[in-house]
């Protein structure tokens, strides 16, 4: 029987993708779970699975094509299956897409012949439909959440664990789209647990790091005690990509100078220590070209679009982080968990909003949008590029649930688990490359925001105070802004006031 595959909605507020690049071609052979097509949208990259074992019969979208959510993109099926197409619609649209792009939505409507009903298929997801066959449960007993009370894989899980029928397995293949991911496989490992045991909170049920962290928790589970110095690493300080690379090339991650943040090993490092003795130089790629990635060209969008709608304007100031230092260090000791800088800096610009709302604000047309809540973006990097996880609400979090949620947040950015709803809805946004040893820095404002906040390193520095010499601690900080909106002077005085707030920072406790 031959199945749909169509453009997935990652989240609440998605209504297309973009076909990115399609990872197999019409008539290749794939696999149940297998990455078969990459699709973006103006947050996040991500990978559409078969739900079949199969053929890949019918590819209806190219490269770089826009396509509405629950658009059927392709067809799966038996080898030399027919396929009947109802509407020609598609064909159409392609020719009226170069002359009016305003109709790349004309509906796409396709009907797939097959031994299934035709009201089944529509009523029920092929995953849905595949995952309640193997559970043994008539899918007619379940009520659908999706579109037009359509049955999704989620009302069937919902469904088994209601009335305690055991999950079923599901098979994933290739390279990021496993069922565990790297961080919690390790640590998993490291505390013994069987995965089978745990339920998955992320996509496709894939179990994240929170997931451990909550069974752990839940269970009362202690760390065993290691006997050896077998972990001569930090596997935090190895990316889950480089981590792979290399054990595929039996290397020792210990053999190489990281460049990532706190000196992590990133896939690009391990990449030029394999070809280091190729001594491949720069002349080489003269002449090259290569199409931006997905995630890259998603990037190239918004800060093109940022730079082609506000008006940027920044302000820098220099803060004395004497004090800032010596609170963090105190609370890192007191705090379950080591206190992320971030959340001093996010608490301290959360009390200065209170006073300049306008910085949490929104330029739409001649209004000004006053947000009702503070949903702070935070600058995040990966091997893919920039990634802007949202911490929610920060108005309403302490120190302690702040750097515990910046660090979940940062640890999904950087193993791309985050969900769409992670990154959606961002009302101000702050970027700090202060691990680079970057002094100074001028961030693009993540439009439609209106203002973003750049720090820099935290230097040791001879400071004078109160007549006397002494070595303290300084910290740049720079304001990027929308001059449609707030002027220098404000911007100014916003920047001065959130340099009086870190300069006594007993306040933010």
């Amino acid at each position: 029987m031959a199945t749909q595959i169509e453009m997935p909605k990652l989240g609440l507020s998605m209504q297309e993708g973009k076909i990115t690049k399609w990872l197999h071609q019409e008539g290749d052979k794939v696999n149940k779970g297998e990455a078969i097509v990459e699709i973006s949208t103006d947050k996040i990259s991500n990978v559409v699975e078969s739900p079949v074992d199969g053929v890949l019969l019918k590819i209806y979208y190219e490269e770089d094509e826009i396509v509405p959510v629950h658009k059927t993109i392709a067809v799966v099926g038996e080898e030399d299956e027919k396929i009947e197409e109802v509407s020609e619609s598609i064909e159409e649209n392609k020719e009226t897409k170069q002359e009016k792009k305003s109709e790349e939505n004309i509906s796409k409507d396709k009907e797939i012949s097959g031994t299934v009903e035709r009201d089944i298929e529509v009523r029920v997801s092929p995953m849905a439909a595949e995952y309640a066959q193997k559970a043994g449960i008539d899918v007619e007993e379940i009520e659908g959440t999706g579109p037009k009370g359509r049955v999704i894989k989620n009302d069937v899980k919902k469904y088994l664990s209601k009335n305690n029928i055991e999950l079923p397995k599901d098979r994933f293949a290739n390279y990021g789209t496993e069922k565990v991911s790297p961080v919690a496989h390790k640590l998993a490992d490291d505390y013994n647990i069987n995965l089978d045991k745990v339920q998955g909170s992320g996509p496709k049920d894939r179990i994240l790091k929170q997931d451990i962290l909550e069974y752990i928790e839940e269970h009362n589970i202690e760390k065993p005690k290691v006997k050896t110095e077998e972990k001569k690493i930090s596997f935090n300080k190895v990316s889950p990509v480089a981590k792979k690379l290399c054990k595929e090339a039996n290397i020792d991650p210990l053999n190489i100078t990281g460049t990532g943040p706190g000196g992590r090993v990133m896939k690009s490092d391990v990449e030029r220590y394999i070809n280091s003795d190729k001594r491949e130089s720069s002349t080489q790629l003269k002449g090259k070209k290569e199409k931006l990635s997905g995630r890259r060209q998603i990037i190239a969008d918004k800060m093109l679009e940022s730079k082609q709608k506000a008006a940027h304007a920044s302000v820098t100031i220099d803060t004395e982080a004497t004090d800032l230092m010596k609170l963090y260090k105190s609370l890192s000791s007191k705090f379950k968990s080591k206190l992320n800088l971030n959340a001093l800096f996010i608490k301290a610009i959360t009390e200065v909003i209170k006073e300049f709302p306008v910085i949490n604000a929104t330029l739409k047309g001649d209004e000004v949008i006053y947000h009702n809540s503070i949903n702070m973006g935070l600058a995040v990097d990966n091997e893919e590029g920039l990634i802007v996880p949202v911490i929610k609400n920060t108005e309403e979090k302490g120190l302690n649930q702040l750097s515990e949620e910046i660090n979940i947040l940062v640890n999904k950015a950087q193993n791309n688990e985050l969900s769409m709803d992670e990154m959606q809805n961002g009302t101000i946004t702050i970027s700090n490359l202060g691990m680079y040893n970057i002094k100074t820095l001028t961030p693009i404002i993540n439009y439609p925001e209106v203002a973003i906040f750049g720090f820099g390193e935290i230097k040791d520095k001879p400071l004078i105070k109160d007549g006397g010499l002494f070595i303290g601690k300084e910290l740049n900080i720079t304001l990027s802004f929308d001059h449609r909106l707030i002027d220098g002077a404000q911007a100014a005085r916003i920047l001065n006031t959130l340099k009086n707030k870190l300069e006594t920072p007993e306040d933010l406790i």
